[in-house]
């Protein structure tokens, strides 16, 4: 099965080749549920995908911060969990550093102290909530470096708000993703239009919204995935070939200007179906463009959240 991201700027579209609906009505019928699930949820202000694509209020947040502060070129610190950071690391910033919350303290501090003596302008820090904590004590010491950092967390601890009056700026976010707000600020000064990026974002979710699944792309290929290799635990994709670190090295790629990409050289990243008689699903875009980056990314983070509600489906049954 092959979904093609094609056409540019607002006559773009999505289209699935090589899948026959009328054979797949098993592995779609649950779609509904997870469709209007997925739907409620983000109307409701329920669901992060409400903040990427359209939160105008980040938007302008992100460019009044790159603007005010000369942000290009800064680097960004990560304070997670072991498995957080080999998912983070992969996403198109410009300089990332990592710190493991599970690492003994003085770790920390040393990496911390390594990222700041480089560059006093430290840059971006993310904090997952179950790290805030840990993290007070590292912050402390950035905290009395002469320089504006800025760090996001789903929730902050009363100890880590005491640090808004040492310049540093922090700010809630549900959900790390490039389209969210450390993506976007850290694509802003890395030098990517995220005007365009969230535009091919909006553009895309008028396809994956719709409540029919046989017409929605992220609903087929959620379903494509979750049928082939469930999992007691959850789901996941499976990649084939490290597909999903090669659209992060799409992303990379634009923002450092290593490659272009032109109609007549399409890129495509496959994801490995398991189940005997199923072929894999090839992702295509067809240029390297901020709009289709944007398309590309909003659509694989609809399905993984549909993911999500086709295993809820299955602890409910």
């Amino acid at each position: 099965m092959e979904i093609r991201f094609s056409g540019t700027g607002y006559s773009s579209s999505i289209s699935i080749n090589s899948f026959f609906a009328g054979k797949e009505n098993r592995i779609l019928e649950p779609a509904k549920d997870v469709i209007y699930n997925c739907n409620k949820n983000r109307n409701e202000d329920k669901s992060p995908l409400r903040d990427m694509p359209y939160n105008q209020d980040n938007f302008d947040w992100v460019l009044r911060i790159s603007d005010e502060y000369n942000l290009k070129g800064k680097r960004m610190l990560l304070f997670a969990y072991s498995k957080e950071i080999e998912q983070m690391m992969g996403l198109p910033l410009s300089r990332i550093s990592a710190i493991r919350l599970d690492s003994s303290e003085e770790e920390a501090k040393q990496k911390a102290e390594n990222f700041t003596s480089a560059d006093n302008e430290a840059g971006i820090i993310y904090i997952p909530p179950a790290g805030n904590e840990k993290a007070f004590s590292i912050l402390e010491r950035l905290a009395k470096l002469d320089s504006n950092t800025f760090v996001f967390s789903e929730n902050f601890s009363e100890r880590i708000k005491s640090f808004e009056s040492k310049k540093i700026v922090l700010k809630k976010i549900r959900l790390f993703s490039p389209l969210g707000l450390p993506g976007l600020l850290a694509g802003a000064f890395s030098g990517i239009d995220i005007d365009q990026l969230l535009s091919g974002a909006r553009r895309i979710d008028s396809f994956l919204g719709r409540e029919y699944p046989q017409k929605n792309p992220a609903a087929i290929f959620a379903s494509k995935i979750f049928h082939s290799n469930p999992e007691k635990n959850g789901v996941k994709f499976e990649c084939k070939n490290d597909s999903l670190k090669g659209i992060c090295k799409m992303c990379n790629a634009m923002m450092e200007n290593y490659i272009n990409c032109s109609g007549t050289e399409a890129l495509s990243v496959s994801f490995g179906i398991k189940e005997p008689g199923q072929s894999d699903i090839n992702l295509v875009i067809d240029e390297l463009t901020e709009y289709k980056l944007g398309m590309l990314i909003y659509f694989l983070q609809t399905a993984s959240t549909m993911l999500g509600e086709f295993s809820n489906l299955r602890r409910d049954l």
